[in-house]
C-alpha cells in the first residue's frame, strides 16, 4: 500500500500543478498510467502475498495514444515476482531447504474502441490485446544429512548437499479487452480494464497447449 500511496501522491501533485499552467496549450493526446491493482491481482490470479507472507513486488506502466475521436492504442510493460520464497522440508532427521526465486516481465500492445459518441475517448470500450511474456526461475537447494542416515539418493551422512536449478520460458497471449475510462479534473484518468484470452508457451519442445487466462486492472494516470 505504501507504493500505491506514493504513486497517487505523485499523480495528484502533477495534476494540481498542470491546472495552473496555460490552459490553451495544445493537448498531446497521450496518457501515462499505472495499474494500482498490480500487487494484488496479476497473471490471472488474485494473490496479495507470496509464499513467505510478503507482498508481491509488482509494477506496470502504460502509455496510451488517443487517435481520432473513438480509437486509441496503448503499450503496457509489466514486471512482477522477483522475490525469494523459502521452503523447509523437515523429514527427520534429514532437512532440505529450497530458496526459490521467480520473475516475470511482459509487454502488451492493445487497441481500444470507445462505444460512446458523446465525448471523445470516454466511457465503455472494447478492444483486442496481445502479449509477450518472459519468465525465469532459480531454485537453490541445500540438504543436510546427519551421521548414520542416508538420503533418497543413497548418500550417507554426515553430508551437506546443495545445487541450483535454473529455468527460463516464454509465452505469447492474445485476447479481448473491455472496460470503462473516465477523466477527473480534466487530466486525471481512471481506467478499469478486464481481459480474457489464451496463453501459450513457446520455445519448448513437444506439445504446448493453450490455456485460458484473465486480467483485471485499475489504471490511474495523467493525460497530456
Amino acid at each position: 500500500m505504501k507504493r500505491v500511496s506514493v504513486i497517487l501522491l505523485i499523480i495528484l501533485s502533477f495534476s494540481a500543478f498542470a491546472q495552473k499552467t496555460d490552459s490553451t496549450k495544445k493537448q498531446l493526446g497521450l496518457i501515462v498510467k499505472t495499474d494500482i491493482l498490480m500487487p494484488f491481482i496479476n497473471g490471472g490470479s488474485a494473490s496479495l502475498y507470496n509464499y513467505d507472507g510478503k507482498i508481491l513486488k509488482a509494477f506496470s506502466i502504460t502509455v496510451e495514444k488517443l487517435l481520432k475521436k473513438r480509437h486509441s492504442i496503448q503499450l503496457t510493460f509489466v514486471s512482477f515476482g522477483n522475490s525469494t520464497h523459502t521452503f523447509i522440508y523437515n523429514q527427520n532427521p534429514i532437512t532440505e531447504v529450497d530458496r526459490y526465486n521467480d520473475h516475470i516481465i511482459a509487454i502488451m500492445p492493445e487497441y481500444k474502441f470507445f462505444v460512446s459518441k458523446k465525448r471523445n475517448h470516454t466511457g465503455y470500450y472494447l478492444g483486442v490485446s496481445a502479449a509477450y511474456m518472459y519468465y525465469f526461475v532459480r531454485d537453490l537447494w541445500t540438504e543436510t544429512i546427519p551421521v548414520g542416515y542416508s538420503s533418497y539418493n543413497n548418500i550417507n551422512g554426515p553430508a551437506t548437499l546443495s545445487g541450483i536449478h535454473k529455468d527460463n520460458g516464454q509465452s505469447i497471449a492474445y485476447g479481448i479487452i473491455n472496460g470503462v475510462q473516465y477523466y477527473l479534473y480534466k487530466n486525471l484518468v481512471l481506467d478499469l480494464i478486464a481481459e480474457g484470452g489464451l496463453t501459450r508457451q513457446i520455445g519448448l519442445s513437444g506439445f504446448n497447449p493453450s490455456f485460458f487466462a484473465w486480467r483485471l486492472g485499475l489504471n490511474l494516470g495523467y493525460k497530456f
